[in-house]
């Protein structure tokens, strides 16, 4: 069936793949759109290779190992305070910080993961503090697991979920690259 990557999200057995395996049924809310977020810099977040490697804020242009898969762990519109997972274009791996964020010099935000735990886990928040929706072209920030927002570095573009605030270096702009409807995700529900 193409490439199927098994991820365990929910305790579900799911594929992302290009052909839906027998026995699948077509998952709700689940993979979500494609993102790519841009510091506060103008460099946009990048995993070397698509994945299996340290997360950096360097790249001046969104190409394959720009683009993510936004995953809202509630399934619904993407509002202020949800919890969200990001997904490697080699769409193994998920973003996640280290320890689940920690102070400086902690918290290395990495694209190594196979599975979405906590330390995979952010609350994206609007940078204006305020509640609602949010959507392409809006600033946002992400807080760790254990609440440490994450910052793009100057200079070498590293990304840490070590800061205990939100300024300019941990806000970025979330862009939304594709559809957001739901194409290529099943759930196997047969024995």
């Amino acid at each position: 069936y193409g490439n199927r990557n098994m991820i365990d999200h929910t305790g579900d057995a799911v594929w992302v793949d290009d052909g839906a395996p027998a026995g699948a049924t077509q998952s709700a809310g689940y993979p979500g759109p494609t993102v790519s977020l841009r510091s506060w810099h103008g460099y946009y977040m990048r995993a070397n290779n698509g994945g299996a490697s340290e997360v950096y804020a360097d790249a001046a242009v969104i190409g394959a190992h720009e683009q993510f898969t936004l995953v809202d762990l509630n399934a619904g519109a993407l509002e202020s305070g949800d919890q969200i997972q990001f997904l490697a274009a080699d769409r193994i791996h998920y973003v996640g910080a280290m320890d689940g964020g920690a102070p400086a010099p902690g918290g290395r935000v990495n694209a190594v993961a196979p599975w979405g735990y906590t330390w995979e886990t952010f609350t994206i928040r609007r940078k204006d503090g305020a509640s609602g929706p949010i959507g392409n072209g809006d600033q946002i920030s992400l807080q760790s697991y254990r609440g440490y927002n994450v910052a793009a570095e100057i200079g070498s573009g590293e990304m840490n979920a070590n800061r205990p605030f939100v300024q300019d270096w941990e806000t970025f702009t979330l862009v939304m690259n594709g559809s957001t409807s739901i194409d290529e995700s099943w759930t196997w529900v047969g024995g």
